[in-house]
Parts: C-alpha cells; structure tokens; sequence
C-alpha cells in the first residue's frame, strides 16, 4: 500500500513544514525523512527501542 503524502503549501505557496524542517539538526532532519517515508509506504508504526528498554516484569 502506498499514501499520498502531500505538503501544505499556505495562502502564499510557503510551507510551514519546509521553514521548520529547514531548521532542524541533520540527525533530526533524517529521522523526519525517514518517518515520511515509511508513511508514504503504508507503514503507520512508530518503532522506539528506547522506550520500556531494560523494562521487567515484576514476579508474581
């Protein structure tokens, strides 16, 4: 499956995301990229290892 990612362009053809991306950190900037681009390809899951890493559970 592959979306449509479209960017908005406001009344005078300026892209609100173009000036905030523009101003991001390369690593930052290539994660955004990289985030489009697995919507663009259908993939709505957002994986983050940092988060519960190292998590355990509790013995019942």
């Amino acid at each position: 499956m592959t979306i449509a990612v479209r960017e908005y362009l406001d009344a005078r053809g300026e892209s609100p995301l173009g000036h905030w991306f523009a101003g991001l950190e390369a690593l930052a900037a290539a994660k955004v990229a990289t985030a489009l681009y697995r919507l663009e390809q259908g993939n709505f899951h957002r994986e983050n290892p940092t988060v519960g890493a190292g998590f355990k559970p509790a013995p019942t």
